[in-house]
């Protein structure tokens, strides 16, 4: 079929630059035959350009051909003086010459009018691929000119602000009212995005902004624009792309007011279960160490009127009251140490450390110094310490534990170690997490809470290492200040 078609299409080109010549050569028979006039021979030249325009360079070229035979059927003209043979010939290769010429520039100028047709169909085709693209994107796009005005935009960006934007670059740009995000300043014509890519052609990617739209509404946008540049680099246009993130940014703020309720309230049971440790700690060591002490009075007592017999009772009974107190003594402070608040932190976590040599008989040494540290950040780093001693003599099976200890004017460190098997970090986060056992997770999240950082560096036959930095009060509300 399409053979057919190709040949039947060859076909009328040629019987079409045969038909122009024949034409030709009529009007100029019925001229010089009828009107007894001098007949032009640019009805030929005509009849060439025709077939040429119509056929393209081979109908010209057979157009040019049969009119070079009517050229030399119809010299010399028979009113005319005969002409000599040379000039004739002249004449003919003159025609011939300058039709073969028309033909070539002719097939060119079709040429190249068919290609140009051809690519704006292409363009054409393409323009609706994007616009149908367009259409389809969640996201509001524009496509500008160099003058800021708008070539292109989609459905999406018309929802975003709630109708048509005006298609005026420097209207747009004055009409819309848009704010920054973080601080409610309004965006001024010369700041947005797309200016900034006309002029300066800058990327500007995910923008946090707020838009009163069209039709009233305050919604907040993620704004991103990037210039559009020809072969040579220089810029054309641009394009804009605005996401709705309304509920993303309201999310994330309800979120963020959320979490820091959440750790006011944990502060907060942190700081009443010190409280009550404290209250407790008090009570073991003022009521109940009073009551083992009197007891161990009226033994005493008793020891010196009882006979010889009672005597070793009496003494083994006084010696178990002994390690009773001690017992609670100990408890007390492990509950509260009162010699953190009396001589501070730098000193409480050396008596720990004694405290558990002596008790689990692994080597414990501090390294460093800590001055004055603020008491709820001296409570975190005294528990932290506390429970990872406790780690190490019941999973550890370490020799030594170093405590490490340093401070800036802006941050306070404190690092665990030990020479013990070490273990897998991520697996036994997830068993703690899982079984409940809150042991380091209660250490990591006492440290957040308080805006702090802990890392655990363990691997299996290389001990362990626990950091904790924190900042210092003065500090954290420099950053804080610094961040709002």
């Amino acid at each position: 079929m399409f053979l057919e078609r190709s040949t039947w299409t060859l076909i009328r080109r040629y019987a079409a630059a045969v038909l122009s010549v024949g034409v030709a050569v009529i009007g100029f028979s019925l001229m010089e035959s009828r009107w007894q006039a001098s007949a032009p021979f640019a009805l030929f030249i005509i009849a060439v350009v025709g077939s040429a325009w119509f056929g393209g360079l081979r109908p010209g070229l057979v157009a040019t051909a049969l009119s070079a035979m009517a050229f030399v059927y119809f010299l010399p003209h028979p009113a005319a003086p005969v002409a000599e043979p040379p000039i004739q010939m002249v004449r003919l290769l003159s025609f011939v010459v300058t039709a073969c010429y028309i033909v070539w520039v002719t097939a060119n100028e079709r040429s190249t009018v068919k290609t140009l047709r051809q690519m704006h169909d292409e363009l054409q085709r393409k323009n609706e691929a994007l616009r149908a693209v367009l259409a389809t994107l969640p996201v509001g796009v524009v496509v500008t000119d160099r003058g800021g005005d708008t070539i292109l935009t989609n459905a999406a960006s018309q929802s975003i602000w709630g109708g048509t934007t005006a298609v005026s670059g420097p209207e747009r740009w004055a009409t819309s009212k848009g704010y920054w995000h973080d601080s409610g300043k309004r965006i001024a014509p010369t700041e947005w995005a797309s200016v900034r890519a006309l002029s300066g052609g800058e990327t500007s990617l995910n923008e946090l902004i707020d838009i009163d739209t069209f039709n009233g509404q305050r919604k907040t946008i993620q704004n991103s624009a990037a210039p559009i540049r020809d072969a040579g680099g220089s810029i054309v246009g641009s394009v804009i792309v605005n996401e709705d993130v309304t509920e993303r940014v309201r999310a994330e703020k309800a979120l963020h007011e959320s979490s820091n309720r959440l750790q006011l309230l944990s502060r907060r049971l942190l700081a009443v279960q010190e409280e009550e440790r404290r209250h407790l700690s008090r009570e073991l060591h003022d009521e109940f160490g009073q009551l083992l002490a009197t007891i161990t009075l009226h033994l005493h007592a008793v020891r010196a009127v009882a006979g010889r017999a009672a005597e070793a009772s009496l003494d083994e009974s006084m010696a178990v009251l002994q390690r009773a107190g001690e017992q609670v003594r100990s408890l007390a402070l492990e509950l509260r140490p009162t010699m953190l608040e009396t001589s501070g932190l730098n000193a409480t976590l050396r008596w720990l450390a004694e405290q558990h040599q002596q008790r689990s008989g692994i080597d414990t040494q501090v390294v460093g110094y800590l001055s004055e540290v603020p008491g709820d950040l001296a409570i975190a780093c005294f528990r932290v310490a506390q429970e990872a001693l406790t780690n190490v003599v019941r999973h550890a099976r370490a020799q030594h534990v170093w405590i490490e200890l340093s401070q800036t004017d802006q941050r306070v460190e404190l690092v665990v170690r030990d020479d013990g098997i070490g273990f897998d970090v991520m697996s036994t986060l997830e068993q703690a997490n899982g079984d409940g056992n809150l042991g380091l997770l209660g250490m990591k999240e006492r440290i957040e809470i308080l805006g702090g950082t802990l890392a655990i560096d363990s691997r299996r036959g290389h001990g362990t290492c626990i950091q904790i930095a924190l900042l210092l009060p003065r500090a954290a509300d420099g950053l804080a200040q610094s961040t709002a």
